[in-house]
């Protein structure tokens, strides 16, 4: 999905992007049920993908969510920075790294504050992530 996914930005000569960022991103004061809408359908994205990763081996449904949450904020983040960029790298960058956390699966956090992960292997714009 993510190597579509910078197909299709890069396609667009980084014109096109998620609409639901676009209205999220925006305040509507006069329309709050966009607002609502866009919250609606991130959780919607968030809900299924956790169910996908726990169903696939994710050991609770709170670390699903969680990676699932991580997952869309770094797709749609780096989406923006691809676009305002017109350079499709933040995009590798920020699948190289979600392969390298769903490889190692749920990470605990060290005493020193960082996390232990898998090494870095394979770039998500040319093959498979697991």
């Amino acid at each position: 999905m993510w190597r579509w996914w910078i197909r299709y930005v890069e396609g667009t000569g980084f014109q096109s992007g998620c609409p639901v960022v676009g209205v999220a991103a925006e305040s509507h004061p006069e329309a709050p049920e966009l607002g609502a809408a866009a919250a609606a359908a991130f959780e919607r994205w968030q809900s299924t993908l956790a169910r996908r990763l726990h169903d696939g081996g994710y050991t609770g449904p709170e670390e699903a969510e969680d990676m699932a949450g991580l997952i869309i904020a770094a797709l749609e983040g780096a989406t923006v920075m691809a676009r305002a960029a017109g350079d499709r790298e933040p995009l590798v960058r920020a699948g190289r790294q979600i392969a390298r956390a769903l490889r190692g699966g749920p990470t605990p956090v060290t005493s020193g504050g960082g996390a232990r992960g898998a090494p870095p292997t394979g770039d998500p714009a040319s093959g498979p992530t697991r």
